[in-house]
């Protein structure tokens, strides 16, 4: 199938798995946390901030008390548990992963989502 190929690389969201919509989410979870409600327009004010900028955003738009390393660090757990629990590879990626391991074809993944 193939040939030649040394090694394939993934856009993780939209190749792999369709997960974009956990920021949201996480977003809404972390501001409850500080009993905020997300307001209307947040997705649209942080899109294309990096992450680092996003936490600075939420802590001085928010007041939020945490320092900025620890809001990443927050973000980045509960990134990794929708990941693990509730984001699903898309339809026929396992069976490709499985095929271009057992072809020895090195893997790797890439995103433009700076979160």
């Amino acid at each position: 199938m193939l040939h030649d190929i040394e090694a394939v690389l993934f856009d993780l969201d939209g190749s792999l798995v369709d997960s974009m919509w956990i920021w949201r989410d996480i977003d809404i979870a972390y501001l409850q946390k500080f009993k905020i409600t997300m307001p209307e327009g947040l997705q649209t004010a942080i899109e294309g901030m990096s992450f680092s900028e996003t936490a600075v955003y939420f802590k001085e738009t928010f007041l939020i008390p945490d320092p900025v390393e620890q809001i990443k660090q927050e973000w980045t757990r509960m990134a990794w548990d929708k990941y693990a629990s509730q984001v699903p590879l898309k339809k026929g990626a396992d069976a490709f992963i499985a095929y271009c391991i057992s072809q020895n074809i090195r893997l790797g993944i890439a995103t433009s989502n700076s979160r």
